[in-house]
């Protein structure tokens, strides 16, 4: 049986979103918004931008990407 591939090269680690949190809320401060502003104007509930903000595992890609275009 192949071994699944571990990318470490990467900030956003599969295995915790925590080096990812402070970019969502520095990004999302530096803009003035709040969390619902947020999640109002990226189509997406209030509860994703919580998740990504303190590292959650469990949101979708769809999801992230609709914030980060916000």
């Amino acid at each position: 049986m192949r071994e699944a591939a571990q990318i470490t090269e990467s900030p956003c680690h599969p295995v915790t979103l925590s080096p990812c949190q402070a970019l969502y809320t520095a990004a999302r401060a530096q803009s003035g918004l709040t969390q619902a502003q947020l999640a109002l104007v990226s189509g997406v509930g209030r509860d994703t931008v919580i998740a990504l903000e303190n590292g959650r595992p469990g949101v979708s890609l769809g999801g992230a990407l609709r914030v980060m275009k916000g």
